[in-house]
């Protein structure tokens, strides 16, 4: 065995979280992940600042941010992974040595407090590396300081691009919890706000609300919170809306397979909670109302963010199909009232001569026809174009216009099944 395979696999990797291969680590340069004895992979990045980064950037996503050290732990380590031998053990294990080595205990909370400025963040990375390579990593403390800072600047900049839809969430929760307690009527009757869902959801031919629903009743709340709506009454439909995401986050949607996990069946809710083992879902169809109920997260199929169900002014005006149609546009335009302007000057002209006909220089109604005709050539021949051509111009305005406005039309609607970066 040679000296470099003696190493810690985070180590040989540049890893010091011994990330996998997601959206924070391809963020940062990594490009391949390699399996490990135990089943697990690990990727490899160019630098160990890159791995360093990555790992602070993971730790202050929406997967982690705001969750106690052990809940953190618990999905870093993979311990909420029912195959992996000896879990809790390890857990156990893995959260002694943060306690150990930083002043924080299991049940503080990865926030602000810990990531937001680096004297407190670098000790708690560097508890988590140690445990990963078994034995302190060999990175020093200007180091760590500038992978954080690499990670700070990457997450500022993140942020001002795609900012997390959190008011998106809190709005679908506050719509979908006003539904809390509604109920289906047994017999031929029908609660009316089900038949609305149903309505929301693309069908409003239903009337009965002994049709599943829990798709509807997910249309529905999307419909009315301001985000996209897929409209569809397949719960694993929403398995291909809006972004994915790896792990649960407060309000995010949730669906589980139904039957087996093969099936079509599923079921489709909005996360209140979670622990290692089970999901509390807010949905409808559940005891054919709705209700909050626990799910064990080996049901669970995927986890999705509600989008917008338009674009904002900014992302449309930088769009390079609305941008070509304005620079096209205004240039046209431009043309457009050039010649005109020159052809009022003439008509300007032309006119006072013919006024003066009319008062007596020219008073032969036939010379005065002619003298009309000519003032409409010499308006042409003013403008220094001819009229069927400015007339071209004007189709072509009007053209370029219909044209914008239909490209902002179609921008402004958001695609509801657009599959977005997997947010990790």
């Amino acid at each position: 065995m040679t000296a470099a395979a003696k190493l810690p696999a985070s180590v040989r990797h540049r890893n010091p979280g011994a990330m996998g291969l997601g959206a924070s680590a391809k963020k940062f340069g990594a490009v391949k992940a390699n399996k490990l004895g135990d089943g697990e992979t690990i990727a490899l990045f160019p630098t160990t600042q890159d791995g360093a980064a990555a790992m602070f950037h993971l730790l202050a996503s929406q997967t982690y941010f705001g969750k106690t050290i052990a809940e953190v732990i618990t999905i870093w380590s993979g311990a909420n992974n029912k195959k992996r031998k000896n879990a809790t053990l390890r857990l156990n294990a893995y959260l002694s040595e943060i306690e150990r080595e930083t002043e924080w205990t299991r049940e503080d909370y990865l926030d602000d407090d810990i990531l937001g400025q680096p004297e407190t963040a670098i000790p708690f990375a560097k508890a988590m590396a140690k445990h990963e390579a078994g034995e302190p990593y060999p990175f020093s403390d200007d180091q760590w300081l500038a992978a954080y800072d690499k990670a700070h600047d990457a997450k500022v900049k993140v942020a001002k691009a795609a900012p997390l839809p959190d008011a998106l969430l809190a709005k679908l929760a506050e719509v979908s919890d006003a539904d809390l307690g509604q109920k289906e009527v047994p017999g031929k009757a029908a609660n009316p706000r089900m038949i609305e869902w149903y309505a929301d959801a693309g069908h409003p031919e239903i009337k009965s609300d002994e049709v599943a629903n829990c798709a509807a009743a997910m249309c529905s709340w999307l419909e009315r919170s301001g985000c996209a709506n897929p409209k569809t009454l397949l719960a694993r439909d929403f398995l291909e809306y809006g972004t994915k995401i790896d792990e649960p986050v407060e309000n995010c949607i949730v669906v589980f397979w139904r039957g087996s996990p093969d099936s079509w069946q599923g079921h489709v809710g909005r996360v209140v909670r979670w622990n290692a083992t089970t999901i509390w879902c807010h949905a409808a169809n559940q005891g054919n109302a709705v209700t909050v109920k626990a799910f064990a997260r080996s049901t669970v199929l995927g986890y999705r963010l509600p989008i917008p169900a338009v674009r904002s002014v900014t992302e449309i005006a930088f769009n390079p199909s609305v941008q070509r149609k304005v620079i096209g546009g205004v240039g046209a335009i431009g043309l457009f009232l050039y010649n005109c302007w020159t052809a009022l000057v003439g008509w300007a002209t032309t006119g006072a001569q013919f006024a003066g006909e009319l008062v007596g220089i020219l008073p032969e109604t036939a010379n005065t026809v002619t003298s009309t005709v000519g003032a409409g050539k010499q308006l042409a021949e003013t403008g220094g174009v001819a009229w069927p051509e400015a007339l071209t111009f004007l189709v072509l305005v009007c053209a370029i216009v219909g044209g914008l406005v239909a490209t902002i039309k179609r921008l402004r609607t958001v695609n509801p099944w657009a599959n977005d970066e997997v947010v990790s």
